[in-house]
């Protein structure tokens, strides 16, 4: 139910966003940018965003609405396995783990708070009829981006778990083996929580760029290794399952041959960017750094969408007809 009301959404909202960003043009502004002007209960104050701003500012709208339904499908399918609908969602070809869905919700909701003050910060920093823009507390901006950060540690944790778990029921490892895989990956993880948060305490405190700089480099290098575990151990898993008697149901192909790939686009990109876009950056390639930003913003929300998609579809058998009426939530009334 929820997935296909996303779907929906995605492509309606993708309907209407090219005359969203190209709206300024019925106001005289040759069709620059986003100006909403007379806004209810804020006086003359008027909102007007360049075109490149306006799709920055619209994608960030965009994802956190679509990621609102992901939330909604991961909720649904706790609920699926807390009810055990259908009854086989409990045997061992569709089991997950405890770890992989919770992880999975946490990293979804904190997705949509990431989105909301991204979008909130990029509106009222580049609204053109701000004659004196707010200044944003360091607070603000370190509270943005600890949900970015922490929801990128919580969904590469959830692969993580998932594919330790899925080791268990399809080739039954052992319990020494599986305990120090675990371990590896809450020290890994327990690292990139220490580099992210340090970078988010820095940079609250006022510390030079080029020190946060070299302490992100170092969270996305890691990041990114955690990334090639998550490829090397589906694939070595996919192909040691393929002899298995436990249906895997294509999870571990899905993750070797869809999720890794982009995966790794999500975790290359920013290492790009901080090459390209340097704390010592000449100001007058400012407009290429808005660009770039923009790619990198859309090449993050596309591949986590799909993503967080393919990981909500793991280990959820399909429901029978005449049980599907009896448990599916009711439709809200328009």
């Amino acid at each position: 139910m929820p997935t296909r009301l996303s779907v929906r959404l995605l492509v309606l909202i993708s309907i209407f966003f090219p005359s969203l960003v190209s709206a300024g043009g019925s106001n005289g502004l040759g069709g620059d940018g986003l100006e909403l002007s007379h806004i209810p209960g804020a006086g003359d104050s008027s909102f007007h965003l360049e075109r490149i701003d306006a799709a920055h500012f619209a994608f960030c709208v965009i994802f956190a609405v679509v990621t609102a339904f992901q939330v909604l499908h991961a909720l649904w399918n706790i609920r699926r396995r807390a009810i055990k609908l259908p009854p086989s969602i409990s045997t061992p070809e569709f089991s997950t783990g405890w770890a992989f869905p919770i992880f999975l919700l946490i990293s979804t909701v904190l997705l949509i708070i990431s989105y909301v003050l991204h979008a909130v910060y990029w509106g009222i920093e580049t609204n053109l009829h701000n004659r004196h823009p707010p200044s944003f507390t360091p607070s603000f901006i370190g509270a943005w981006n600890t949900m970015r950060l922490l929801a990128d540690i919580l969904l590469l944790s959830s692969m993580l778990a998932l594919l330790t778990h899925r080791g268990k029921a399809l080739l039954n490892t052992s319990r020494h083996t599986r305990n120090v895989k675990r371990a590896a990956d809450v020290i890994l993880v327990v690292i990139l929580f220490g580099l992210s948060m340090g970078n988010v305490g820095l940079r609250v405190a006022g510390v030079a760029k080029g020190v946060r700089h070299n302490l992100y480099l170092a969270y996305l290098s890691l990041f990114l290794l955690g990334v090639l575990d998550v490829a090397i151990h589906s694939t070595i898993l996919y192909a040691q399952s393929r002899e298995s008697t436990v249906n895997d149901h294509s999870i571990t192909l899905c993750t070797a041959f869809i999720i890794s790939p982009l995966f790794f686009v999500y975790a290359i990109f920013p290492i790009l960017l901080e090459g390209l876009l340097k704390p010592d950056v000449d100001p007058s390639t400012e407009r290429d750094r808005g660009q770039w930003a923009l790619a990198g913003l859309i090449v993050g929300c596309i591949t986590k969408v799909i993503i967080i998609q393919a990981c909500l579809r793991f280990g959820m058998p399909p429901i029978p007809k005449d049980t599907a009426r009896t448990y599916a939530p009711r439709p809200e009334k328009v």
